[in-house]
């Protein structure tokens, strides 16, 4: 008997919890929606587009409810209390906060830290910018995570805690003081729907006359808190709730044009637009989130007192002009930080673990030149990106044992204040040295188009392989193999024993030979850093048939 009413108080413990358990799934899931929801209408009264509202847009996303139960007065506090800067108006970080901070008062701050700390990987109350552009994304501001981020990064770590943001006491209204859920009254719509554009301009009409916003019609739609619109919902909303008479094809084919992604939902964003014709200030894709190439602004010329736009080839190049290069890219491209170490490692954010080699940063450097722009990467930028890898590394206190450059690495990177006022530029006679310098290598004694690109190709394997096995020896401190970095003697000597005849040119013969050395060329490669395979691939590419052919030789001038 006992033992029967033990089991029965542990079956009412565990169904107890799990209730329990469930209770929270779902008032995460509601504190989300409500999140989503105050996005869209940020969005719906955002008219000019700059992501700033004031404060009669303010009072107007107010639900009716709120603004009858608490009066101008009352919600002018709120938005003073949320207008951090005093600028009157809300930036869409200051109606961030705003929106979180209601969200704590109305479902509990644990449950508003619960949404944060899914993405808090190492558990310390800070997210970086990748984690805290996850939890945006969830919370409808994806968008403009980084504009977020940014001004809630206040001492500039390169993180934020989101402790803050829980524990805000900025005022707001209360969870059980107004409806914050206006109805939506749809009696008395007809649609007729002969074809798509026509139940656009029926939909369009009956809003425009109704006084209703499309984040009303999104409620009317949307069943489970989800704020996407899935075919079966579509369907049975459009005939029961908004009264469509037409044939189920021309629903087929407004479902098709509304599905932009052919994802087969519908999200407000591709509502809006259908209803609108035209994007709203949020939607991800008013972004261009493709990464550019590296293009001089345009700069005041101090001895002239012009603005002129110097090029790639007149700059003189440092980590600090690389920096500046990247950020103004960033800045026409309309990208974060995030969207480029996405873009340079999609494939480590995807799993969780971000990260850059050396090696790594240096290959997507070079991708931000054109493609014309060989000389200069290797005689110039090349070096340069590698001191930066350096330097973007230091930023972290306590360094980097992976050696990989992450999102807060660059962040930080990315925000040190600027040294100069503008690019350093080459002198003329700088600029002469090096133009005179370039051709010099491009015109060898018996030269042909071929010498210029294979001693590019050759130059570049080198390069890599040095600063692969240079990624190896750090990551692996204990190994036996100390490699060094060729210089002019070193590459000088291997050269010379290359050359076997003495001609000043390595031909596809002797290139070929010192292929098949095998130990030997095994036992170079670790002393001078040079990556057998590496070489092997570069041989592939260049096609080297056993040859005397001059037109293909190979001379160190050009190297």
């Amino acid at each position: 008997m006992k033992k029967e009413m033990k089991g029965h108080r542990m079956k009412a413990i565990s169904t107890k919890v799990e209730l329990s358990a469930e209770m929270n799934v779902r008032s995460r899931k509601k504190l989300i929606f409500e999140m989503q929801k105050d996005a869209m209408l940020f969005a719906e009264y955002d008219q000019n587009q700059d992501r700033k509202i004031d404060f009669g847009e303010f009072i107007a996303l107010q639900p009716k409810g709120v603004r009858d139960a608490f009066g101008a007065e009352e919600i002018r506090v709120w938005f003073d209390a949320a207008d951090v800067d005093r600028d009157g108006t809300l930036s869409i970080s200051e109606f961030f906060r705003w929106s979180a901070a209601k969200a704590s008062k109305r479902h509990g701050a644990e449950m508003l830290e619960s949404a944060f700390h899914v993405y808090d990987k190492d558990s310390t109350g800070q997210l970086d910018a990748i984690e805290f552009e996850q939890v945006c994304k969830d919370l409808g501001f994806g968008s403009v995570a980084y504009e977020i981020f940014s001004a809630l990064d206040n001492d500039g770590s390169g993180t934020v805690a989101y402790g803050e943001l829980v524990s805000a006491s900025t005022p707001t209204p209360s969870h059980d003081s107004a409806s914050d859920h206006d109805p939506v009254d749809t009696t008395g719509w007809i649609i007729h729907g002969r074809d798509a554009p026509n139940v656009q301009s029926e939909l369009q009409k009956l809003l425009h006359e109704s006084g209703l916003l499309v984040v009303d019609l999104m409620k009317v739609f949307e069943k489970d808190m989800s704020n996407e619109i899935d075919s079966m919902e579509f369907f049975t909303t459009m005939r029961e709730r908004l009264g469509f008479r037409g044939e189920k094809r021309v629903l087929d084919a407004v479902f098709k044009s509304l599905d932009d992604d052919g994802n087969g939902v519908i999200g407000y964003d591709e509502l809006y637009e259908f209803i609108r014709g035209r994007k709203h200030s949020l939607d991800e894709r008013h972004f261009n989130r493709a990464v550019g190439k590296l293009v001089p602004e345009p700069q005041l010329d101090v001895k002239t007192g012009l603005e002129v736009r110097p090029s790639l080839e007149e700059i003189a190049w440092d980590p600090e002009a690389l920096r500046v290069l990247i950020k103004q890219m960033l800045g026409r491209c309309n990208l974060a930080p995030t969207h480029l170490l996405r873009a340079w490692d999609e494939t480590e954010v995807r799993n969780g673990s971000s990260g850059l080699t050396r090696v790594a940063f240096a290959t997507h450097v070079r991708k931000l030149l054109r493609e014309e722009d060989d000389d200069l990467w290797v005689s110039e930028v090349a070096p340069v990106a590698d001191a930066t890898f350096d330097i973007i590394l230091k930023a972290v206190r306590g360094g980097n044992m992976l050696q990989k450059v992450g999102i807060v690495h660059l962040v930080l990177w990315l925000n040190v204040p600027p040294g100069r006022a503008a690019l350093p530029l080459k002198t003329r006679g700088e600029l002469k040295r090096m133009r005179a310098r370039r051709l010099e290598m491009a015109a060898p004694a018996r030269s042909t188009k071929s010498h210029v690109d294979l001693s590019a190709r050759a130059r570049e394997a080198i390069e890599l392989a040095a600063a692969r096995a240079k990624d190896v020896a750090q990551a692996k401190a204990a190994a036996e193999l100390s490699p060094k970095v060729m210089d002019d003697h070193r590459l000088k000597t291997a050269w010379v024993a290359l050359d076997v005849d003495s001609s000043g040119y390595i031909s596809a013969g002797e290139f070929g030979s010192f292929m098949n050395r095998g130990d030997r060329v095994l036992n170079e490669a670790k002393e001078y850093a040079l990556a057998t395979p590496e070489l092997q691939r570069l041989q592939q590419r260049l096609h080297f048939q056993p040859s005397t052919a001059s037109g293909r030789d190979l001379s160190l001038h050009h190297i």
